[in-house]
């Protein structure tokens, strides 16, 4: 037995304690990839009706009492926690099991058989194995009369670290069938002052009060028995069997305990029980010295230790009981001071109508309750008692949708009762029994009203409840948030309001406000001025009536009292960043180097908040940047915070923790009085708009809450894509006036847009819309940067490195010594086959074929020899006459050897002009063509073999590779009308190079090689 009073012993260590944890989990085998089906079980009738279910585990939520035989036939888990599984008179075998197979585990239960009928705790039969570990058998309370066994079982069986408890002979483990695997098992019998401990492997015991003896024992292995005193015993057979000194006491429970209080004991809530780990003791009403409190406990065991300890600061006592071996135990006592019950009126009117019945609208009060939290279940007179209400009348009480109690009056006032005319008060007593807390020792007097018919009462609800004061002085009222919003529900706001028609009780002093009337029936309450003390966070609710003046109904009621809010104002954000209706890249998003990650580049998003010295990092910063989200409009929803990042943080000591913050993600600039937080992001898709939502709460001023989330999105900036350049080439003698036209898509209308031409930037860029078209519009370098004869490459850039280049597709052609034709074509040389016309726009020479070979059986042509071989695009016209035809013409080039079979003009023109293009396709629809390829290696120019009022029977080509040993080659057709890709079979000559096929039709060839 101890016994403490903690007058003066405040502060005493608590003593932890590691118990072993009771519960028992029946692991049944099953298919893991199905889902488990659970279920909670706080009786016996739940748990048979959980596996008669068919639950695959079973969670007890209670101490439970089994009242007949439960039968365990499937595959189960029953986890039992720190519950007990008790046996109640009657039951014989508490758990039979009989399943036939799979697997069923036991372990971390209490077994207690309380009467003297229980055969056996564990009845097992059928082929499937049962595995026992770690539970306890207690058999202590059953009498003298006890003989049953605690295991009986058939079948493969594994028993490990259990321990049986039991007062007399003829208790044991039995195994009848089957192959059994022990060990570490203990089992003490008590009769008649003598105690036997079995550990290791063990079949069975059977101790008596004089000379044990052993009778149908079948021993298993090694046996080893601990027993408190040198009696002998003999062995069975040659086996023998090693004594040795008693093995120390697990007990470590309670066997009573007592609070006390000024001479009187309290209660304890729960009820004491050994098992019952955690307890509330309340103190009378208006006590509050907990040093007065004694505290008395005694151990179950004699040789456990027991010390109780008081924390003042947690007010609880803490009572540790150390079992022999060591293993201890505590129980704690939470103090919790018996208070009054604390509750106000919400809505304080009940309304009769001229027949002195209540109305259906106006029949209930509504009382609100502070310190306590209100029953689901209210009984009207016990939990709540009216006086004062007239005859005729009867109430009922529940539970409100918040923490609040529904008094619904109903009825006739009676004949006999005067007829309400005039106000009425009436008493109500809301006694502790109302809510759920013990501690709650008195009850709460109230008054509410009955009002007369044939008036109006007003009602009021808040829909903007809260205002905010600045930070970090707290004593202004912010100017984006200043405003109560109240909505009349019954009652109309009159035009004209004044002050007078409200009252607001608890305003802090230096504020006051305005009233007006707001749209939709509201009153819109402004506050202004200067607090002269401190904001008091405790003093934040105020109470809000609006009077029967503010409506223009005559003889309105006022509404029952509202509360609004005062809170503290989080942190400011005045700018985030990046942010606008530009594009942004990584300039703009803070890069820099983090020697720390290795990283050449980290971006970030800042954002900047208002410090005048006192800003501050929340202890959740991190975990609140952590669930900011960086997310692309239609892509991935990953946010691309970058987590990794973070996470370097938790790696640190406390001063590189602090150097890494300061360097990289708060920092602060006192002469303009900002301070930066820094969002580390991974890198970002070109093209893209982001929605950006950084998380409330990473930045506060001391003593007031954090900021307030932040929403926002940018574009990112794209690469500009270019579908054509006119003119493609200008003469060396072009105006200063003089400019091309470049069209596509993705230009930065926002911004500034530059186009070189190699090197030499571009005079002037001028970005047009025109039609839903984009184009620019490009005036040519003068002065000493004249573009010089020769070929350009184009390049246009958005911003830094976001550009798209252009290769050979821009000429400045040196002034011909021929004039030129006013068509912007010329002369370029004259042939007994026809005169080759060059273009002055781009690099194309046409070949004027001679009419006489518009009609003949074979046809060779050298395009190299006529046209040059620097000539990028071919192309040859002629007249058609009737059905002319060329049976071969064949097209010899460096770019491909083109044959054509069966040339003219096609159906029904058939006078007509015939037009042929044979050789590289132009640069920008060779370019546009490959992008519907999509990864794979062009081994070859991109050849167009194609005409208008063109007709082919068929086209042959020899197509030089190039940049590949030629293994995997594939020839690609597209097809204008069908507006695709398709491979053409083709023979491939190693030896020259070349892919050759030998029936097509007209289409753009390209040789590529598949990865």
């Amino acid at each position: 037995m101890m016994s403490l009073s903690h007058g003066n012993r405040k502060g005493i260590s608590l003593i932890l304690l590691m118990f072993f944890c009771i519960s028992m989990i029946l692991v049944p085998v099953f298919d893991a990839a199905a889902v488990e089906k659970t279920a909670n079980a706080g009786s016996f009738a739940e748990l048979q009706q959980a596996l008669q279910q068919g639950a695959d585990i079973i969670y007890l939520i209670n101490d439970i009492t089994i009242t007949q035989d439960l039968i365990i036939s499937e595959d189960v888990v029953i986890d039992g926690g720190d519950h007990i599984l008790a046996a109640a008179d009657g039951v014989s075998n508490p758990i039979s099991i009989a399943a036939e197979e799979g697997e069923v585990k036991i372990e971390n239960i209490v077994f207690r058989a309380e009467p003297n009928t229980v055969h056996s705790f564990i009845y097992k039969t059928g082929a499937g194995k049962l595995i026992l570990s770690k539970n306890e058998f207690h058999a202590n309370n059953a009498g003298n009369d006890f003989q049953a066994a605690f295991i009986q079982m058939e079948g493969e069986s594994s028993l490990q670290g259990n321990a049986f408890y039991g007062p007399q002979q003829g208790i044991g483990i039995f195994i009848q069938a089957g192959a059994a695997q022990l060990k570490d098992n203990m089992i003490q019998l008590f009769q008649y002052g003598i105690q036997a401990a079995v550990a290791t492997k063990i079949n069975g015991v059977d101790i008596s009060e004089e000379q044990p003896s052993y009778q149908d024992y079948k021993k298993i292995g090694e046996v080893n028995v601990f027993i408190n005193n040198q009696q002998q015993l003999a062995g069975i057979g040659d086996e023998e069997i090693l004594w040795t000194e008693p093995v120390p006491s697990t007990d470590n429970t309670l066997k009573s305990l007592r609070i006390s209080y000024g001479g009187e004991e309290r209660p304890l809530s729960p009820g004491f029980h050994p098992n019952q780990l955690k307890y509330i003791c309340i103190l009378p009403l208006g006590e509050t010295d907990i040093d007065e409190i004694n505290v008395s406990a005694e151990a179950s065991h004699t040789g456990a230790g027991l010390e109780i300890s008081l924390d003042s600061e947690q007010m609880q006592y803490c009572i540790t009981v150390i079992a022999e071996n060591g293993q201890p135990r505590v129980y704690t006592i939470a103090i919790k001071l018996g208070v009054k019950l604390e509750a106000w009126v919400s809505d304080d009117s009940v309304t009769m109508n001229e027949d002195n019945r209540t109305l259906s609208r106006d029949q209930s009060w509504s009382i609100d309750i502070t310190n306590g939290t209100v029953k689901d279940k209210l009984q009207a007179g016990e939990d709540i008692i009216i006086e004062g209400l007239p005859a005729g009348l009867s109430y009922t009480s529940r539970k409100g949708t918040r923490n609040n109690i529904i008094i619904t009056v109903s009825g006739k006032v009676s004949e006999q009762e005067e007829a309400i005319s005039t106000t009425r008060e009436v008493s109500i007593k809301v006694l502790p029994s109302a809510v759920k807390e013990a501690w709650v020792l008195e009850k709460a007097e109230l008054t509410v009203k009955i009002y007369p018919g044939g008036v109006i009462h007003v009602r009021a609800q808040a829909k903007d409840d809260s205002i905010r004061l600045l930070a970090p002085d707290f004593k202004t009222p912010d100017p984006e948030d200043d405003s109560w919003e109240i909505h009349i529900t019954r009652g109309t706001v009159k035009k004209e309001v004044d002050k007078d028609d409200i009252e607001l009780i608890g305003l802090p002093a230096g504020l006051d406000y305005d009233l007006k009337a707001g749209l939709g029936n509201t009153l819109l309450i402004t506050v202004f001025g200067l607090m002269e003390v401190p904001f008091d966070q405790s003093l934040s609710a105020l109470q809000l009536v609006v009077k029967g003046s503010a409506v223009t109904e005559e003889g309105a009621i006022d509404a029952p009292a509202l509360t609004v809010r005062i809170e503290r104002g989080g942190p400011r954000c005045i700018r985030y960043e990046p942010a606008g209706s530009g594009w942004f890249d990584e300039s703009d998003l803070f890069a820099g180097k983090v020697p720390e990650l290795k990283r050449e580049q980290q971006l970030f998003l800042r954002l900047t908040f208002e410090d005048k010295g006192e800003l501050e990092l929340t202890d959740d910063a991190f975990n609140a940047m952590r669930r900011s989200m960086v997310n692309s409009q239609g892509g991935s929803q990953e946010s691309r915070v970058d987590l990794e990042f973070l996470d370097y943080l938790q790696y640190l000591d406390e001063g590189a923790w602090d150097s890494f913050i300061e360097s990289y993600l708060f920092k602060k600039d006192p002469a303009a009085g900002v301070a930066y937080v820094y969002i580390p992001i991974k890198p970002l898709r070109p093209q893209s708009v982001y929605d950006v939502v950084i998380a409330a709460g990473i930045v506060r001023y001391p003593g007031g809450p954090g900021n307030e989330p932040v929403q926002w999105s940018f574009q990112t900036s794209a690469y500009p894509q270019v579908s054509s350049i006119s003119p493609g080439s200008v003469g060396e003698n072009y105006g200063r006036s003089e400019s091309i036209l470049i069209k596509g898509d993705h230009f930065y209308q926002q911004g500034t847009v530059e186009v070189f031409f190699n090197d030499i930037p571009a005079r002037r860029v001028e970005i047009i819309n025109d039609k839903g078209q984009t184009y620019l519009e490009v005036y040519l370098p003068i002065g000493s940067q004249r573009l010089c004869p020769g070929l350009y490459d184009i390049t246009v850039v958005n911003k830094g490195s976001y550009q798209e280049t252009l290769y050979g597709q821009f000429s400045v052609i040196k002034a011909a010594a021929k004039p030129l034709p006013l068509d912007g074509e010329q002369v370029k040389d004259y042939f007994w086959q026809g005169d080759v016309i060059a273009s002055i726009n781009d690099s194309q020479d046409t070949l004027e074929l001679n009419g006489r070979f518009s009609n003949r059986s074979y046809l060779q042509l050298d395009l190299d020899k006529l046209m040059g071989e620097d000539t990028w695009q071919r192309r040859i016209v002629y007249d058609s006459y009737g059905y002319d035809r060329i049976d071969q013409l064949k097209l010899i080039s460096h770019q491909a050897v083109i044959s054509l079979y069966g040339v003219g003009s096609s159906w029904p023109h058939y006078d007509s002009r015939v037009e042929i293009y044979a050789g590289r396709a132009a640069p920008l629809q060779a370019q546009s063509l490959l992008r519907k390829l999509g990864r794979t290696t062009v081994c070859s120019e991109v050849i167009e073999v194609r005409g208008n009022n063109l007709g082919v029977d068929r086209v042959e080509l020899t197509i030089p590779y190039r940049n590949t040993a030629g293994k995997t080659l594939q020839l690609m057709r597209y097809d204008e009308f069908t507006r695709s890709w398709h491979e053409v079979w083709t023979a491939i000559d190693p030896v020259n190079q070349t892919v050759i096929t030998g029936n097509t039709r007209p289409g753009y060839f390209v040789v590529i090689e598949r990865g």
